[in-house]
Formats: structure tokens, C-alpha cells, sequence
């Protein structure tokens, strides 16, 4: 009873670090993307 309400657990923690990774993740890439239009405007190029 008690693993299985561990397990329960584990897997609900997983999931929610699973969607933050991936919102945490879109919002760098956006931002990058974001960054790097704003540099090309500005007529610099980026960083490689």
C-alpha cells in the first residue's frame, strides 16, 4: 500500500517536471529567437 502510493507520487512528480522542463524550455528558445531577430535588425550578427 505504501510503494504503491509512493509510486503514485513518483510518477506525478515526473510528469509535472516534464511539463516545466518543457515550458522552461520554450520560453529560452523564444527568447533567443527573439534576441537574435532584434541583433539582425540592428544589422549585427550573432554570436555563432
Amino acid at each position: 500500500m505504501i510503494f504503491t502510493a509512493l509510486l503514485y507520487w513518483a510518477v506525478i512528480a515526473a510528469v509535472i517536471s516534464a511539463i516545466a522542463f518543457f515550458v522552461v524550455r520554450g520560453a529560452v528558445l523564444s527568447a533567443l529567437r527573439k534576441h537574435a531577430a532584434e541583433q539582425r535588425a540592428q544589422g549585427q550578427q550573432p554570436p555563432v
